[in-house]
């Protein structure tokens, strides 16, 4: 008969269970026994102790009576009460000790002894009262007739009546003592057998339950390893033979489903690589993290990079600079990177050769959007950057030797036509004019051969101011509008004065423009129209000129920036065919672009695309108030007006109450009554009367109502906002965490995506807020803050101004019911608003727009640059019991240092995913995912060995700056080898090594 499990476990526990109630049961019947017995006894002998010591008490002062009786007439009357007195007390103990016997039959005559003496003093008591006071026989009876023989009779009896009582009294507790130990004895001997059979049992209980649990777990950890060839014995039919027969069938089905997937895979892995070896050209294949997946010959031979094998520490690539910014991109963002110029080649040298190549980087994501690497191609254009320079070269040369002759061709020419020589027939001036035509032309071709050949030489010298467009445009206008009378063209300028400046040489710019506009002018017919536009996208500038002339063939716009490239049958006026290829290289040396779109018979319209003049950060001392000194509105709307992409004003304060919200809504009337178009995309008011008042006239966009678990929220509705484009949006509590169903978790996402299209955002935060706070402003003040900002947030803000107010004030103003309602200020005051939390939060916040303006001067060089060579670099673990403080910590060490920081884990076998619970691996990845908000870059590496790969990464980034976490060791540990501290301080002799406690 074959057991099941659950019996066997039953029929191990009811022996164990049959003896624990035995035990049980005799030990409540030994103590209930042992107990009553004690009580009783010691409860009567006490008695007749107690009755004994009473009635001694009695009789003596019935004997006194008797001697103040002898001692003279006066003490009689005091004689006789008290005798009579004492006898009741006396009989009262004595009836108690008659009813009380325990003691047989040694108690039993003792009393029937003294209930006979009692009986005999009462009548020679009452025999010495009947005589008359101060009666000679009084003495006599007392002394000579037996009273006072009696009184001490009675006083033995009762001695010895209270001393056994006393002994049996003793004797019990000695009884009691030896049974109470003969219990323990018993009860050590039942649990001692009770624990030799619990041993016993359960070591069968381990052996037959547990060694095909172990058989199964040392299965389960080698097909974790790959090795598939496992099968578990099966020892009997109950569940753990259950158990052990679907274990092998599993093993069994991966070990068919790899032999077919190993060979797919095989194949698709070798496919892959042997296409990748067939190009001529490097191609390399990046994984998420930065390593070299995969790479050709050409690659490994180039760029001196093999591909990761098993076991190798994971170490990302050192791409060469140019490649660093897009792949980053391309791994981050998806985002390819495609140049089409010989300007953008990067020069890598081959066999002792320069070479140049013109790189190709291509994000590679599943079909659900998930990165999985990049492509990095190399495409080798020597030849063609060889062939082009030959040719700028020759053109060059040719040019330069042909202006002389020509000047002086030109300068002859001009002395005939003056007839500084003789006089000219008509024929002759007619062939000279068109001598000197011809030789302007040529003039005009050579030069502008040159200036080709200077700017794509790099020679030429741009001198970039701030212009803003509508000047540039109105000036290419002026220069062509006589010309343009002549031929009844309309020119028009359609441009925004508040367009954001473009930094461009205006000389250069203006030449390209007239390019422009001469070829518009040449092909637009009379009583034709020319449109100059400008628009700002997306950070840009946008310059276009638009005609009505006869349009461009679509066959003919690829090449139309080419050298000498000119449109058959098009020309009223003679060309170069060099105009637009000198306006494509003016535009590219400024960093822009040039497009051209056109249909036949519709006109054209070419566009140019320059960067937006770049904008200082605002730097200077730290505003302490609402004074003159603070960041004006006026200042703000200069920022606007000269970039696209919004700007963000953020308004700072150490607690609620402050005035932020009010500051907000008095800047937002003050714009609106320049003319500025402002809206209110939120204000919370919190219930405050004067706050709800300053809103006034101000254009507030509707909320969003979503209802969520039957309650009805009110959100700033993002969409509504992005439609009406205003210029400036006022947002309060950047911090806000929106109501599930919005389309951002937070409200500080809301605000990007404002200011990416183009709108500009004054905001409201306070300083607890900021996520590398929490943990200082939770020791400070005991709170626990759960909306907070990235640091990075408020590193976008172009201005930043301090709201501040003393710690007495801003308690004032609490008590007077302007912050909250009456009923919550006492709890407020004697909480969160305590006179020395409010004073180290207003220090956080004076001390953090400190460091971020200092850090603004380091990036422009205004102030001192020593965190340049600093890295800053944070020891990750799976097993570390509170990382965010130590990420926190990193990141203010890192923004006080003006240095990049890192934060590193490293994966060992041990911690591999198969081998880890989901909480692990989901505490791992949140702590990379903070350390981006944070700013800092998460970095993961496998290696069998931490503190060799920490190391490794730490030579390799220049990492000056190592922060880890005390971790609790005990102190024997050290007989063992040293600590992981002692051996990264050897690893890493050039970097500090930085213990954060409280860890």
């Amino acid at each position: 008969m074959t057991l099941s499990l659950r019996s066997r476990i039953f029929l191990t526990l009811t022996p164990l269970l049959v003896l624990l109630a035995i035990l049980g049961s005799a030990g409540a019947w030994l103590l209930y026994h042992l107990g009553g017995r004690i009580d009783v006894i010691l409860r009567e002998n006490y008695r007749s102790v107690v009755a004994m010591e009473d009635l001694n008490e009695a009789l003596e002062r019935i004997d006194s009576s008797f001697q103040f009786a002898i001692a003279g007439e006066k003490q009689e009357e005091k004689a006789r009460a008290q005798y009579e007195e004492k006898w009741k007390d006396y009989l009262v103990a004595l009836h108690l000790e008659e009813n009380n016997i325990t003691i047989l039959p040694e108690e039993k005559e003792l009393v029937h002894r003294l209930v006979e003496l009692t009986e005999s003093y009462r009548r020679r008591g009452a025999a010495f009262y009947a005589l008359k006071p101060m009666d000679p026989r009084r003495r006599d009876m007392y002394f000579e007739a037996g009273l006072f023989d009696t009184f001490t009779e009675i006083k033995k009896v009762s001695r010895r009546i209270l001393d056994i009582n006393q002994k049996n009294m003793e004797d019990a507790a000695r009884d009691a003592r030896r049974t109470a130990n003969d219990s323990l004895l018993y009860f050590g001997l039942g649990l001692g057998a009770a624990v030799v059979l619990a041993g016993t049992l359960a070591w069968y209980t381990s052996r037959a339950i547990l060694r095909p649990l172990s058989d199964v777990t040392r299965s389960a950890q080698a097909i974790g390893a790959g090795n598939l060839d496992q099968v578990v014995p099966v020892l009997a039919r109950d569940e753990l033979g259950q158990l052990a027969d679907a274990f092998n069938v599993m093993a069994r089905q991966l070990r068919a489903y790899r032999r077919s997937s190993y060979d797919r895979l095989l194949r698709a892995q070798r496919t892959s690589q042997a296409t990748i070896d067939s190009f001529p050209d490097p191609v390399l294949v990046i994984d998420p993290q930065g390593a070299v997946e995969m790479a050709n010959p050409a690659a490994q031979r180039l760029l001196g990079v093999k591909p990761r094998t098993e076991g190798d520490i994971v170490l990302t690539w050192g791409a060469p600079e140019p490649l660093r910014a897009p792949l980053e991109k391309a791994l981050l963002q998806q985002q390819p990177y495609l140049p089409d110029g010989l300007g953008q080649v990067v020069v890598l040298a081959l066999g002792g050769q320069e070479h140049f190549f013109l790189p190709r980087v291509l994000p590679i994501a599943d079909p659900y959007g998930n990165t999985l690497g990049a492509a990095v191609l190399l495409l080798d254009v020597t030849r063609f950057r060889l062939l082009d320079q030959v040719k700028s070269d020759l053109v060059a040369t040719v040019s330069h030797e042909l202006k002389t002759p020509l000047t002086s061709i030109r300068l002859v020419v001009h002395l005939l036509l003056e007839e500084t020589v003789g006089s000219l027939t008509p024929k002759q001036i007619e062939l000279l004019l068109d001598a000197r035509d011809n030789a302007e032309r040529l003039l005009t071709m050579i030069n502008n051969l040159l200036d080709l050949a200077c700017i794509e030489e790099g020679r030429l010298q741009l001198q970039r101011v701030p212009e803003p467009p509508v000047s540039l445009l109105r000036s290419a206008a002026e220069a062509i509008q006589a010309r343009a009378d002549d031929k009844e063209v309309t020119v028009t300028v359609e441009a925004a004065d508040d367009l954001p400046p473009v930094a461009v040489d205006v000389a250069r710019m203006g030449h390209a423009l007239g390019n422009l506009l001469d070829n518009a002018l040449a092909h637009t017919e009379r009583r034709g129209r020319i449109t100059l536009a400008a628009a700002a996208a997306n950070g840009a500038v946008v310059l276009s000129v638009a005609d009505t002339g006869v349009g461009i063939p679509p066959e003919h716009l690829p090449h139309l920036f080419e050298r000498f490239s000119r449109v058959p049958g098009q020309s009223h006026e003679s060309g170069t065919g060099l105009g637009l290829a000198i306006v494509r290289e003016i535009v590219a040396a400024h960093g822009g672009s040039i497009t051209c779109e056109s249909r036949p018979g519709e006109g054209a319209t070419f566009r140019i695309t320059l960067p937006a003049a770049p904008l200082a950060r605002v730097t200077g001392d730290l505003p302490m108030s609402a004074e003159p000194s603070r960041p004006t509105p006026e200042h703000f709307l200069t920022l606007i007006r000269q970039q696209q992409r919004g700007r963000l004003k953020v308004y700072l304060g150490f607690a609620a109450g402050v005035g932020k919200t009010y500051e907000m809504l008095q800047e937002g009337h003050r714009l609106k009554r320049q003319g500025v178009d402002v809206v209110i995309g939120v204000v919370e008011t919190h219930g405050r009367a004067e706050t709800a008042a300053l809103i006034g006239d101000l254009e507030q966009v509707p909320r969003r109502r979503i209802e969520y678990r039957g309650v009805v929220l009110e959100e700033m509705d993002l969409d509504a906002i992005l439609e009406r484009h205003p210029t400036i949006v006022l947002v309060d509590e950047l911090a806000h965490t929106n109501a599930p169903g919005s389309r951002n978790a937070k409200r500080y996402l809301d605000v990007e995506e404002l200011l990416h299209a183009g709108i500009n955002v004054i905001s409201t935060l306070n300083i607890q807020h900021l996520e590398s706070l929490y943990d200082m402003v939770e020791r400070v003040t005991g709170v626990k803050v759960k909306e907070r900002v990235p640091d990075y947030v408020l590193g976008l803000a172009d201005q930043l101004v301090n709201v501040d107010l003393s710690a007495e004030d801003l308690r004032e103003r609490l008590k007077g019911g302007k912050i909250y309602p009456q009923e919550r200020v006492d709890r407020a005051l004697a909480n969160f608003f305590t006179e020395e939390n409010l004073t180290r939060l207003r220090e956080m916040a004076l001390g953090e727009i400190k460091h971020l303006l200092d850090r603004r001067r380091r990036e422009q060089g205004e102030g001192q640059t020593t965190g340049a060579s600093e890295r800053v670099m944070v020891c990750l673990s799976s097993l570390s019991p509170s990382p965010e403080q130590l990420l926190r910590k990193a990141s203010r060490l890192a923004a006080r240092l003006g240095a990049p920081w890192y934060a590193v884990y490293v994966q060992t076998p041990a911690e591999e995913m198969h081998r880890v619970d989901a909480a692990v691996q989901r505490r791992v990845s949140n702590n990379l995912a903070l350390t981006t908000q944070l700013g800092g870059t998460p970095l993961e590496y496998k290696g069998a060995d931490v503190v060799s790969t920490i190391a490794a990464f730490a030579r390799e980034y220049g990492i000056t700056q190592i922060l880890i976490g005390r971790t609790l060791r005990p102190w024997y540990s050290r007989w063992f080898g040293p600590s992981f501290l002692d051996r990264l301080v050897l690893a890493v002799d050039r970097a500090d090594v930085i213990v954060v406690g409280h860890f």
